[in-house]
């Protein structure tokens, strides 16, 4: 913790990201004290917002409340203010109220999926305690559509352990032989520890080397003097820790995704699962592992294995990649897939361009070619800005000497824009987490 001599030239921005840094360690106590003294100095939407969270992080609800309720007030066309509204009420037990303050900021910003997604999960967190009906009467849309993917998730289920195959007893792999499956996402403890705050290393990802090791199956060629095939097949994605229900316990659930073979075993579908049934798996298991909820040791590992391979499958460009390696590997040697990617991902070039580059000198050439087409048009741009600069410095400093005022808040507006978009931008760094 920094001195006051070195805290006396601080500005609120300089609190401000002092409070971020002692909220990502958890010092909440700590926090409240730099985001109150940002507050002292210029009060802003984001600071309040983060003050509340703090309040809500200690229990302190009604403090939480009011600071979100400030927030929501003081920059109504920021939509995490009423995010944070709802949210602070609903942890305080205030369903009713909750669901308005989302309600209120749908008014203003009806496509925010944070919104959307809070006021649907305060609703069905509702339902807990509607003894009398009212809720679901109210919001029989949402109610109804929460129960048809149940249903729909619990068809799925039921199908998947129907239809999943007997497994067979195998001979323990010999310590000379390749593995199985060597494409685990991000397996080792590394890349588990570096997705915390959702940034991955995919260059830490090792193979799975566990052979079968664990409850999901790995089939192996059936000539043992050739190499391993990959667990890719639907049976070997779809095959859950037990033959009971999807998902289990934490703790199989844990199990099963530290020894799956790949990203669809890891979110317990199969290559042909839709994006839908991807997401919904995703977001199952994310509720079941998150590291706040669950207090299993591997969690955290875990999480960080379902969030590797969400990012993978949910992404069209890197599903098709990651499919491209998957049929490669099932007649290859081991690979990780960062070590295919590196030598076989890479961008497809046309055959002319191919031919260009091979020919010597013909890479300088195309450089040299470049150059001459970008640096007119770079200077084009440049002298169109300054023409725009020029043209509207005048208008601005006229603005700045006869109306001070407008000029006034036309700056804090652009500065809570510019506050707004750091905010969004973390919010979506962290949304899957």
């Amino acid at each position: 913790m920094a001195d006051d001599e070195d805290r006396s030239a601080w500005g609120w921005k300089e609190y401000k990201e002092a409070g971020n840094k002692a909220f990502a360690a958890e010092q909440y106590v700590e926090a409240i004290e730099l985001y109150t003294a940002s507050i002292e100095r210029q009060p802003t939407a984001p600071v309040y917002s983060n003050r509340s969270a703090c309040y809500t992080k200690l229990g302190q609800h009604d403090k939480a409340i009011a600071d979100a309720s400030v927030c929501a007030e003081m920059d109504p066309k920021w939509p995490k203010g009423f995010w944070r509204k709802g949210n602070a009420l609903q942890e305080a037990g205030q369903m009713r109220k909750a669901i308005r303050a989302f309600e209120s900021g749908l008014e203003l910003h009806p496509r925010d999926r944070s919104l959307i997604e809070g006021k649907k999960a305060c609703v069905i967190k509702a339902l807990e305690t509607d003894t009398d009906g009212e809720i679901r009467a109210m919001y029989s849309e949402i109610v109804n559509a929460h129960e048809a993917e149940e249903r729909e998730a619990s068809r799925l289920q039921t199908e998947a352990a129907a239809a999943a195959p007997a497994i067979p007893v195998q001979e323990p792999v010999a310590a000379h032989a390749p593995p199985a499956y060597a494409g685990a996402p991000g397996a080792s403890a590394a890349a588990a520890a570096s997705a915390v705050d959702g940034q991955y290393n995919k260059e830490n990802m090792q193979p799975n080397t566990n052979g079968n090791a664990g409850d999901t199956p790995v089939p192996v060629a059936a000539d043992t003097t050739t190499k391993g095939a990959a667990a890719d097949t639907p049976e070997a994605a779809n095959t859950a820790a037990s033959s009971g229900e999807w998902p289990g316990a934490p703790e199989q659930e844990i199990a099963r995704i530290l020894a799956a073979g790949n990203c669809y075993a890891v979110l317990h579908v199969d290559r042909a699962a839709a994006d839908k049934d991807i997401k919904k798996n995703y977001y199952t298991l994310a509720k079941l592992l998150h590291p706040d909820k669950c207090p299993d040791p591997n969690a955290p590992k875990a999480m960080a294995e379902v969030s590797q391979a969400y990012d993978t499958l949910n992404n069209p460009i890197k599903k098709t990649i990651y499919d491209k390696y998957m049929d490669d590997m099932m007649k290859s040697e081991g690979k990780t897939f960062a070590e295919w990617e590196a030598t076989n991902g890479g961008p497809e070039i046309p055959k002319w361009l191919e031919c260009i580059l091979k020919t010597k000198g013909g890479a300088f050439c195309c450089i040299v070619i470049l150059i001459i087409i970008l640096i007119p048009i770079l200077l084009l741009l440049v002298v169109v800005y300054c023409i725009l600069l020029l043209l509207c410095l005048p208008f601005e400093c006229c603005q700045m000497c006869l109306c001070p005022e407008k000029y006034k808040a036309k700056v804090e507006e652009r500065e809570r824009a510019r506050q707004r978009w750091e905010e969004e931008q973390q919010y979506k760094r962290h949304e899957h987490v």
